[in-house]
């Protein structure tokens, strides 16, 4: 009399039915399977865990597993590489059209932040705009010897600079009142002239605007100097032709 038992292997032997003696152990069973196939299996019973000194009932299933050594190149390297490309992908796609958690677009709220960023260098630019304006009128007054009072002094400076001269070609450092003493030296005239007292290093308000207007008009007064310089020019070239 024999023993059946019934051994379901892995796919896609399925399962065998095996005749054993009735005094065999399920240790037997075991030595028997890894000397067939030259590895140490796992034996199961409904998935869990038999002792192998146990003895072994009629139509008896057992399940047979191999423990398989993992290795590179398998589902887990493949799945990481997936995950690396997709992420990868998200961090180059444009999130302006999402909303964060308040329903505002994305990009409303970066265009609102560089806004804020651009306003609060408001002072900044303001301030950079009057020191550049103050050295403007400072090198006006250095060309001239002495402060603007009348258009005819921007019309002297515009003949000047239609002549070639520029405002950037006066010293920084040089004062009104040292302007005036070379002028004068240059001249070799012997009546002194007066000598202007020193620019306040501090200038208040009123003295930007002033000197915004002043500019104004000095641009004004070198653009009619130039275009009735150009027609000059012009009505002589014709005249010689």
């Amino acid at each position: 009399m024999s023993t059946n038992v019934f051994l379901r292997l892995w796919a896609p032997a399925g399962t065998v039915c095996v005749n054993v003696a009735p005094s065999a152990t399920l240790r037997d069973v075991y030595l028997g399977i890894s000397q067939a196939v030259g590895a140490a299996p796992t034996l199961t019973r409904g998935g869990h865990a038999i002792d192998l000194n146990g003895n072994i009932s009629n139509n008896d299933e057992l399940d047979v597993s191999f423990a398989v050594r993992g290795g590179k190149g398998g589902f887990g390297q493949n799945l990481r590489a997936e995950g690396g490309r997709i992420s990868k992908k998200l961090d180059n796609m444009s999130k302006d059209d999402c909303r964060d958690l308040h329903g505002r677009r994305i990009s409303t709220v970066k265009e609102a932040q560089r806004l804020a960023e651009w306003l609060a260098k408001e002072p900044e630019r303001r301030k950079a705009l009057d020191d550049a304006q103050k050295k403007k009128y400072a090198r006006l007054e250095r060309l001239l010897g002495r402060e603007p009072r009348s258009t005819a002094d921007f019309e002297e400076v515009a003949a000047k600079l239609a002549d070639g001269d520029t405002l950037d070609e006066f010293d920084a450092d040089t004062t009104p009142g040292e302007s005036s003493k070379s002028v004068a030296l240059s001249s070799g005239s012997s009546v002194p002239q007066p000598t202007l007292t020193k620019r306040k290093d501090q200038i208040d308000d009123a003295y930007v605007e002033q000197s915004r207007e002043n500019v104004e008009r000095v641009r004004g007064a070198v653009a009619a100097a130039m275009k009735k310089r150009k027609k000059t020019v012009r009505a002589a070239a014709s005249a010689a032709s």
